[in-house]
């Protein structure tokens, strides 16, 4: 297969996942063919120093170019794409700092718990509880899905309640991630009901 490879500039701002194009960092070669049970070496440079202090992020973006399609062709054609993360490390050693916070949302019967990263470097969530107390396992809220958060950013969790549930006055939250098992109790944050 012929795929193409490019490096895209990776934030969160507000919280979304976002990729833009990048002059910081080259990769060679850019197309290449693909044969069967064949294997590519990809080599990515940055074209700049590393940050002192805070880790850099890209994500590597490999994707299939599609192949001509015969006239007589019937189905789907389907093309590949993978998206890969790039970290480039601080000149110093750098590590995430998370912070959790939770907000109940009265009106729209929604939990959301946020991850606040004002460290150095990313943490990769793997997922995500969130439950009355530390007692209750398997009570709360359970969120597998897998995020990285990256330095200076946030990213949420968000789950439909039902309209007759008690608001507790805190939250266990416990998380399993590439640094280990976090938890922490945090304060609910109320958003009234609107009139």
């Amino acid at each position: 297969m012929l795929l193409q490879a490019q490096v895209l500039a990776w934030s969160q701002p507000e919280g979304v996942d976002t990729l833009g194009d990048t002059s910081e960092v080259l990769v060679t070669p850019a197309v290449f063919a693909l044969p069967a049970h064949g294997q590519q070496v990809v080599r990515i440079a940055l074209r700049s120093d590393p940050d002192r202090t805070q880790e850099r992020d890209f994500r590597l973006i490999v994707e299939e170019v599609p192949g001509a399609v015969q006239p007589n062709f019937t189905g789907l054609n389907i093309a590949l794409r993978m998206s890969l993360p790039v970290f480039v490390l601080p000149a110093a050693k750098a590590t995430p700092a998370v912070a959790f916070s939770a907000d109940w949302d009265t009106s729209a019967h929604k939990l959301t718990v946020v991850a606040t990263n004002s460290g150095g470097a990313h943490i990769q969530f793997r997922g995500l509880e969130a439950r009355p107390d530390s007692n209750t396992e398997g009570s709360g809220w359970r969120n597998p899905v897998l995020k990285y958060v990256l330095p200076g950013s946030r990213m949420s969790w968000q789950w439909a309640v039902p309209p007759d549930t008690i608001l507790p006055a805190q939250l266990y939250i416990q998380a399993d991630s590439d640094q280990g098992p976090l938890s922490a109790t945090v304060d609910t944050a109320a958003s009234p009901a609107q009139p």
